[in-house]
């Protein structure tokens, strides 16, 4: 069911059922635009939606992306790759693209220079005026917009990922008079404290994780698996401290979150991209084997004990995946093949030297080792349990 309102005890569903609980998990996720979320209630129901995108994208000439951060980056490789010959261009009200205070400025130089070869138009600096009785629509719409700089741009189809926005309206009946304090007013992200309890000194027994808690860094799966992770040892201890007869179990002390370092893989297609690591920058060939091949979904899918539902990789003479795979590869709800499909875990050093090994990428030996230095580095210096590079790969 669906939440309407949150109490200190119960949660009320807009169907009117109360459930009761002892400790509470809010972890809701944000809102984007399609077709990089899809939101639908069944699997059904969002394949559909994600054909529908797929089929606009194959008949439109000329494409705008609004937004160059991660994922106006990302969709526009995707479909530039997939479609070399549609017209392609991604307005960025920032000075770079993915211009945040999280992403380096080498990374925005390496993601810029890459989009420029796919043929994708940039503008930079640049904001795209949308008025309000005219809005972009889930549908192809041909029609011209103005620019911030009175630059007019024609397009058959518009896609938004200019960022996220999170509901957490619900959780104003937890406090009706103080519910600033946990709710912040401008971003609507929920106030957390260290712990990832909420901020709210009266109920510590409820916690917030993921993209809809107010956490430092870019909105990562990364991160939401961390906090995730960190919320079920606290409740763990909590329920600890009630089975031995504590009255107030709900004050046992508590570790507090600590956030992995910052990590963004940025999949530019499903054989390039870009890495930021606390170290280094990492091209396409590391992306690749990390990300861009299959999107973290095998592992995914382990994870809910089931199987992932891959294809067999193709050779690099043949021709690109199929148009449907590519598109839905932006949704994150479509499985892209993955080259290694053993159980057993393999190092990021290892892979990619099995995987220069195994194909012939042109690259000069100096090269090549810095690529197997590079992944090496990321397995000695990354938590395994809590960043996804360091995890199996599938």
């Amino acid at each position: 069911g669906e939440v309407a309102a949150v109490y200190p005890n119960s949660v009320i569903l807009k169907d009117g059922r109360k459930l009761d609980f002892d400790s509470l998990l809010v972890a809701t996720g944000s809102i984007y635009p399609g077709p990089c979320k899809i939101d639908e209630v069944s699997y059904k129901l969002g394949m559909a939606e994600q054909h529908r995108y797929f089929d606009m994208v194959k008949l439109a000439d000329s494409i705008l992306i609004i937004g160059g951060g991660p994922t106006g980056v990302g969709l526009a490789a995707e479909i530039a790759t997939q479609y070399p010959s549609k017209t392609i261009l991604l307005a960025h009200s920032g000075s770079r693209l993915m211009s945040t205070e999280h992403n380096s400025e080498t990374m925005s130089r390496k993601a810029h220079k890459k989009l420029k070869s796919l043929g994708v138009k940039i503008l930079l600096n640049e904001r795209v005026i949308i008025p309000e009785d005219e809005p972009v629509n889930k549908t192809l719409q041909s029609r011209w917009l103005r620019t911030s700089k009175d630059r007019s741009v024609f397009s058959n189809l518009q896609f938004l990922c200019n960022g996220i926005t999170f509901d957490t309206s619900f959780m104003d009946t937890l406090d009706p008079v103080f519910r600033h304090k946990i709710v912040d007013v401008r971003s609507r992200q929920i106030r957390v404290q260290p712990t990832m309890q909420i901020n709210h000194p009266e109920l510590p027994w409820i916690f917030a994780a993921g993209d809809v808690c107010n956490t430092a860094g870019e909105k990562q799966a990364y991160r939401a698996d961390s906090q995730g992770a960190h919320v079920a040892r606290c409740m763990g201890r909590m329920a600890h401290a009630w089975a031995q007869g504590t009255s107030r179990w709900f004050d046992v002390p508590l570790k507090q979150w600590h956030d992995p370092a910052q990590f963004m893989a940025v999949a530019m297609g499903p054989n390039a991209g870009v890495t930021d690591t606390p170290w280094i920058v990492l091209g396409d060939l590391p992306t690749r084997i990390m990300k861009s091949r299959e999107l973290f979904l095998a592992r995914r899918y382990k994870e809910f004990n089931l199987e992932f539902p891959g294809t067999k990789q193709k050779s690099r003479s043949s021709s690109a995946s199929s148009s449907t795979t590519n598109i839905s590869r932006v949704t994150g709800t479509a499985p892209h093949a993955p080259m290694y499909a053993q159980n057993q875990r393999r190092p990021m050093r290892n892979v990619v030297a099995t995987d220069l090994n195994q194909t012939s990428y042109g690259l000069s030996k100096a090269v090549a080792k810095m690529a197997i230095a590079a992944a090496g580095s990321l397995d000695n210096k990354l938590d395994s349990d809590r960043v996804s590079l360091s995890r199996p790969m599938m």
